[in-house]
């Protein structure tokens, strides 16, 4: 079998892709673990989104009674200052999952941007990184998180940027490894030698090609 006809018969198609993407779906439907953990999370963002109009108004005014146990004026009674409790759970769940969906997104886009850029440079760039990034790994992170908070404005931005900058490195470091790992695939190989373009092969699958070492 030639070069070209390997190169071929390993790159993954489209319906290939889509079946694989059904699968994945079909999985998580099929786990009752990973079924009951969507459902609990589109739960709680529902009830977040819906905070103006089950608890209106500023769910940080201070009452004159405070301590209430639970009643049909307060569902989960009210704290010492007589703030409601249910609307401050349904007002911080709005605050808290976005700062719980921000800090995925951004924390996994710097895990990606790391971890395959070690595996596609090598040499200088790929110590630099690892470098960097087992340092991340051995800083204590509550200590860091308590330092970089404290010489930081307070505010949800400065909440988002500390997790990030705590939260990215071990991801990072398994990216790195399973991308320099199929990199030494057969197909890899193949490409290379059918003169694949350096972004050319970069897909959900495998990193580029190109080997500049």
């Amino acid at each position: 079998m030639t070069a070209i006809e390997i190169a071929t018969a390993t790159t993954p198609t489209t319906p290939a892709r889509t079946s694989r993407r059904r699968g994945l779906l079909r999985q998580l439907i099929d786990s009752k673990k990973a079924l009951a953990g969507l459902i609990l999370l589109a739960l709680f963002a529902l009830l977040a989104l819906l905070a103006p109009v089950l608890a209106p108004g500023d769910p940080s005014l201070i009452n004159s009674t405070g301590s209430q146990a639970p009643s049909a004026a307060h569902w989960l009674g009210t704290t010492a200052k007589g703030q409601d409790v249910l609307a401050l759970t349904l007002w911080g769940a709005r605050s808290s999952l976005f700062v719980g969906f921000t800090v995925g997104l951004v924390a996994t886009g710097v895990a990606i941007l790391v971890g395959l850029a070690s595996a596609y440079f090598g040499r200088i760039v790929d110590d630099a990184l690892t470098l960097v990034t087992n340092i991340f790994l051995l800083l204590p992170g509550l200590p860091l998180l308590i330092i970089l908070a404290a010489f930081l404005p307070p505010g949800t931005s400065t909440v988002i940027l500390v997790l990030v900058v705590t939260g990215w490195a071990g991801s990072a470091r398994v990216l790195r490894a399973q991308a320099k790992s199929i990199r030494g695939k057969d197909f890899v190989a193949a490409a290379v030698v059918t003169g694949e373009r350096p972004c050319g092969s970069c897909s959900a699958r495998s990193c580029p090609t190109w080997r500049p070492w």
